[in-house]
């Protein structure tokens, strides 16, 4: 199964519920606020969401605010997740 994962500057929450609304499944949400991490965090993510997942069928689509507004790129910001079940599966794939 693959699972892509987005980076987002600061809309994650917006745009994962955009994916929700066309793909329908199960969202959930992490927020940087209330968590372990917030006092890490600057100031301008402490509001952002650390990790969601929408789950949709056989599908995984990942994302979350924590990058570098800075360094932060429009449309290169993602990764794509092979899941396997089994060592051999792995093996197989690579």
């Amino acid at each position: 199964k693959l699972a892509t994962y987005l980076a987002f500057n600061g809309d994650a929450r917006e745009a994962m519920n955009l994916y929700k609304s066309v793909f329908g499944g199960e969202l959930d949400i992490m927020e940087i606020a209330g968590s372990g991490m917030e006092e890490n965090m600057p100031e301008h993510l402490r509001n952002g969401v650390m990790h969601s997942s929408l789950t949709f069928g056989d599908n995984m689509l990942l994302g979350s605010d924590m990058c570098d507004p800075e360094n932060f790129v429009a449309g290169t910001r993602y990764q794509v997740t092979v899941n396997c079940e089994s060592d051999e599966e792995i093996e197989s794939c690579f």
